[in-house]
């Protein structure tokens, strides 16, 4: 549990620690909501598809090269 302080713009800083806990990166939509009297905030389902989505396009655009050895038909041993 972290404290955090409300500006008086009504923004609230939510630690680095808490916001990697939840997969908040950068720019995120988030869900506010009032339940049983409590602040409730969480990270837009979509939002958080979406960039896994585009992470995953990414790595799978990644070309891999074997190396010359493996190419080669060497191993090593």
């Amino acid at each position: 549990m972290k404290y955090s302080r409300i500006d008086k713009q009504g923004r609230i800083f939510i630690p680095e620690r808490i916001r990697e806990m939840v997969g908040i990166e950068g720019e995120t939509e988030v869900l506010v909501r009032v339940e049983d009297g409590r602040i409730v905030i969480e990270p837009n389902p979509g939002d958080l598809e979406r960039r896994v989505e585009e992470w995953v396009r990414a790595v799978l655009s990644i070309k891999i090269e074997p190396s010359p050895e493996v190419a080669g038909g060497r191993g090593s041993g």
